[in-house]
């Protein structure tokens, strides 16, 4: 299988003049052209293009459509229309995902239709001119998003006109290409069952998942990579949920010990599993909930090191001989927290041990 790294190219240059199979435009809502890179195409490409386009009834945010290349050195033109990021900044990141996926996907579709092996396809910066997004943030998505939609046969070049953009795009795609996971695997080399620390890097992590996606066994992955079929299972279903950039982000997250409580209560309170809560919270390491999960059960409250400064339970006053008044209020509202949460305690303990009795006497 070719490597999936190996087939994107960041180059410093003028997307127009680049000889491709398919160049992107960052075009707008109505596809009849504007400033930037999509009036330059518009003019080297002829009013034809314009005619063609007048013909699509524009296009939505977020979503591309194909033209022919006309004057361009290419055969065809995708206009993706990505998101004004000030218009909407919650929406605009999955926009912008968007755009990338609909240009790979309509790309895929030309190449199957042409019995092409191999096509090249190349994408400017979208979105970070007259519609603001930042560069920084839209160059990590691009990337992303290619990374994790692209396929073996079609090579993707980055084309950066602008020398900033060229460098935001250099260092993250060689920060990524060296970046190292740490993911938990089980031990079954010892009698105790345990679990070790496999370092793959970025490459290999998109290797094992396209390998797998391809249908290599869980043997053939097992003897290339150094992971047992669980850690693999893990893997693909973490990426499907949340994409190639949870590696990254999640990988020396802190977690709070609210964070830690809400994510408990759903297995202890909501019955969920523990790999689909895993998976769902986009924890890289399965291991981290059921060792949370173990200590909660043994200690209650107590389920972790909480920082200085944050007791995990309501300290007892004992009671004086010669109290005052306000020293009783006190004393009795202290009492009052402590029962609260041992009573919420309680109510967990007790929804864990049902969901057990329920367990037994659905396998009898």
């Amino acid at each position: 299988m070719k490597n999936i790294i190996n087939n994107i190219e960041i180059i410093h240059g003028d997307l127009t003049k680049m000889n491709l199979d398919i160049i992107v435009n960052a075009a707008n809502h109505t596809l009849l052209g504007g400033g930037g890179i999509d009036g330059i195409i518009h003019y080297k490409a002829g009013p034809e293009l314009l005619e063609e386009c007048k013909k699509l009834n524009g296009c939505e945010i977020g979503s591309a459509k194909m033209t022919n290349g006309y004057k361009l050195p290419c055969k065809k033109i995708i206009h993706a229309c990505g998101p004004m990021y000030y218009a909407n900044k919650v929406e605009a990141p999955n926009k912008l995902k968007n755009c990338y996926r609909k240009c790979i996907e309509l790309a895929e579709k030309y190449r199957i239709e042409n019995n092409l092996e191999i096509i090249t396809i190349g994408f400017p910066c979208i979105s970070t001119g007259i519609y603001h997004y930042p560069k920084d943030e839209a160059c990590k998505i691009a990337i992303d998003t290619i990374i994790q939609c692209t396929n073996p046969n079609i090579e993707v070049k980055f084309v950066c006109y602008d020398e900033l953009d060229y460098k935001l795009y250099i260092n993250y795609f060689n920060e990524i290409n060296k970046g190292v996971l740490l993911i938990w695997t089980p031990f079954l080399g010892h009698k105790k069952r345990g679990f070790i620390m496999s370092k793959i890097n970025y490459e290999e992590r998109i290797n094992l998942y396209y390998d797998r996606k391809n249908g290599m066994s869980f043997t053939s992955l097992k003897s290339k990579y150094g992971i047992n079929k669980s850690g693999i299972e893990y893997l693909v279903r973490l990426i499907d949920k949340h994409g190639f950039d949870i590696l990254r982000t999640n990988e020396n997250k802190s977690y709070s010990s609210r964070e830690k409580e809400r994510i408990l209560n759903r297995i202890l309170i909501d019955n969920e599993s523990i790999l689909s809560v895993s998976i769902d919270e986009g924890l890289i390491a399965k291991g981290m909930l059921n060792n949370w999960l173990k200590k909660y059960r043994e200690n209650g409250y107590n389920i972790v090191e909480r920082k200085r400064g944050r007791p995990t339970m309501p300290k007892l006053i004992n009671k004086k001989e010669n109290e005052t008044d306000k020293e009783k209020i006190k004393r009795l509202e202290q009492e009052n927290l402590y029962l609260k949460a041992e009573l919420e305690y309680s109510k967990k303990l007790r929804a864990v041990v049902q969901a057990r009795k329920n367990q037994q006497q659905k396998k009898k």
